[in-house]
């Protein structure tokens, strides 16, 4: 079902199944005079011309959207089709006598429009040459609302919504409409940072037991992570929504959330709407998708009362819909997290962390809430234990993965070699024997969709050299100065990079991680990540999410802000700043300085 690019403002789900009487012209299917191919192309090209520069009448732009979503009726309609008709009882001013209004028949789930009637003037409607089977009838009328027109699920007398209809029977149905006065509205967030990328809200009504689609909404011209949406003119009931993206040439080109997190229409949440009223904030957003909330426009502090704490809130802060893949990480020592950081950023995925032995509380509500589809286990059985691999099987709903080499190197070659592919814009190095260089640069490898990998700080483990032949670079970033990777490592990885070798680096940890936002951020940015520079656990976390928002890791002291950082994040112009960790770890004073930074 493809979905009309927001910025024309055409409607989707109505227009899908209506042919205007009087209006527009029977379509080819259904006509017996189809004209030839070539003239059908030629009117498609000038009306794809003018649908591009908004300017269709409405009913042109129903019959535009009804060729993307109709399940074709046959050319010869079966013997003995039966008929269905009946009256319409319409409250006044409801529809517009000057406009466009019809009665839909549909599938019973309403996703598939199967014929339209015109709503006479005493709210008679007709339909011939019906298949039997049971069917909903849907009221359809323009309006002066921006999205043009409004659907609503029709309801007999004893509250029914379904119609029966047997085989060769006459079958008469009389139904009401309600006043259409209330309406949903709320954000879509974690949305593709694309142009190409549709979107719309779709909503679907509860009825005899079961959803039923009615229509599909507008999405406001924003931010593309994040914009508007509004589902207008609905009358009293119960709602829930739902969001679809699509995206052509992405790797998955259609994505359908649900209100609540849900992965499926069964689990969404309700949404009980009265007369009249406007339901605001009705949120909805992808899981494996990070969201920064309005609540967030400030320094907001992300901490718990411990390392995995920290990680937990980190998660669901950022991931409030869920997420489809959690990595799973050692919280006691960061090698195999640095390169899992990275790999889960670019999926879109949190990091939690665990002891070795034992999945803390925290970590275990969290998990519990995101519902992971996968697991993904960083590191041997000496980082995280066979048994806490087991145990975590019962969050995941297909499966749970170790990635895990004899080392650290061979471990960030295996995260790289399961979630990279060949022939790479960039691969990152960093030295796995300390943490601060990485931790900023994982979020910058995961925003580009890089790995990164490990060395000592004198040679090139075999691992790495097999999977850096392997990835074949066009570029490598060293990160860190030569006391972290030595002249002879960056010399030695010239082999393996079509354009050369990059170091970036500076005058120590604070520096460096200056040099790596400057080199690969602009001004700006939505959001900073600012985390301590002496200790590894709380950025652990907060570096996959940073990664997946596109915005920098910067290291601070407890107590005070380094005057690098301090003019980086000048020329950021960050609309909000994310602290990690409590304040034993970035200090209550720190947090307050932070808010001189921000810009609106």
């Amino acid at each position: 079902m493809p979905v009309r690019p927001i910025r024309r403002l055409i409607g989707l789900a109505l227009g899908a199944a209506l042919i205007v009487s009087g209006a527009v012209a029977a379509s080819p299917a259904l006509a017996d005079d189809a004209p030839a191919p070539e003239t059908r192309a030629a009117e498609a090209s000038a009306s794809g011309a003018r649908e591009h520069r908004g300017d269709l009448t409405p009913a042109e732009q129903l019959q535009r959207s009804r060729e993307r979503k109709l399940v074709e009726r046959p050319a010869a309609l079966p013997a003995g089709a039966a008929t269905l008709h009946g009256r319409i009882d319409v409250p006044a001013g409801v529809l517009d006598p000057d406009g466009f209004s019809a009665v839909v028949l549909a599938s019973s789930d309403g996703t598939s429009y199967l014929d339209m009637s015109p709503i006479e003037a005493d709210g008679g409607y007709a339909f011939s040459g019906v298949d039997p089977g049971e069917y909903v009838l849907i009221a359809a009328g323009t309006c002066g609302c921006e999205q043009g027109w409004f659907t609503q699920l029709l309801t007999a007398a004893d509250g029914t919504v379904t119609v029966s209809v047997a085989d060769a029977a006459d079958t008469a149905w009389d139904a009401a409409m309600a006043v259409p006065d209330a309406q949903i509205s709320g954000t879509a967030f974690g949305l593709r940072d694309s142009f190409d990328a549709d979107v719309a809200p779709f909503v679907y009504t509860k009825a005899d037991g079961r959803w039923i689609q009615l229509d599909m909404g507008m999405v406001a011209e924003g931010p593309l992570s994040s914009r508007a949406y509004a589902l207008p003119m609905l009358r009293n009931g119960t709602y829930t929504v739902g969001l679809l993206e699509q995206q052509p040439n992405a790797k998955d080109p259609e994505r359908t959330a649900w209100l609540g997190g849900a992965s499926q229409l069964g689990s969404a949440k309700p949404v009980a709407l009265a007369a009249a009223q406007n339901r605001t904030g009705v949120d909805l957003g992808f899981p494996g998708r990070p969201v920064v909330t309005a609540a967030n426009l400030a320094v907001k502090r992300f901490s718990g009362a411990d390392r995995f704490d920290t990680s937990a809130a980190i998660s669901r802060a950022a991931y409030p819909f869920g997420a489809s893949t959690v990595y799973i990480a050692d919280g006691n020592a960061f090698p195999d997290a640095l390169a899992g950081a990275a790999a889960a950023g670019a999926e879109g995925a949190p990091v939690l962390l665990v002891r070795s032995g034992s999945i803390p509380a925290s970590v275990r509500t969290e998990l519990s809430r995101l519902r992971p589809n996968d697991i993904i286990v960083l590191g041997g059985a000496g980082a995280v234990s066979v048994s806490v691999q087991v145990e975590l099987e019962q969050y995941a709903d297909y499966a749970v993965r170790r990635m895990a080499g004899a080392d650290r190197y061979q471990t960030a070659a295996t995260i790289s070699r399961k979630t990279s592919g060949t022939d790479v814009p960039e691969v990152y190095v960093a030295s796995g024997m300390n943490f601060p260089d990485a931790l900023a640069g994982a979020a910058a490898a995961g925003a580009a969709g890089a790995p990164v990998l490990l060395v000592p700080p004198g040679t090139i483990p075999a691992a790495v050299k097999t999977e850096l032949a392997r990835l074949r670079p066009e570029r490598i970033v060293v990160l860190g100065g030569t006391g972290a990777v030595s002249r002879t490592v960056e010399s030695q990885l010239r082999r393996y990079a079509s354009d050369g070798v990059v170091r970036i680096d500076g005058p120590d940890r604070f520096g460096t991680s200056v040099a790596i936002s400057e080199s690969t951020v602009e001004p700006g940015v939505p959001i900073a990540y600012v985390a301590d520079g002496m200790n590894f656990p709380d950025a652990l976390a907060g570096a996959a999410v940073a990664a997946a928002q596109g915005g920098p890791i910067l290291l601070v002291r407890q107590g005070a802000i380094p005057s690098t950082i301090g003019s980086e994040l000048s020329r950021l112009q960050p609309q909000r700043i994310a602290v990690l960790g409590g304040t034993g770890a970035v200090g209550a004073g720190v947090q307050a300085q932070l808010k001189q930074y921000l810009v609106p």
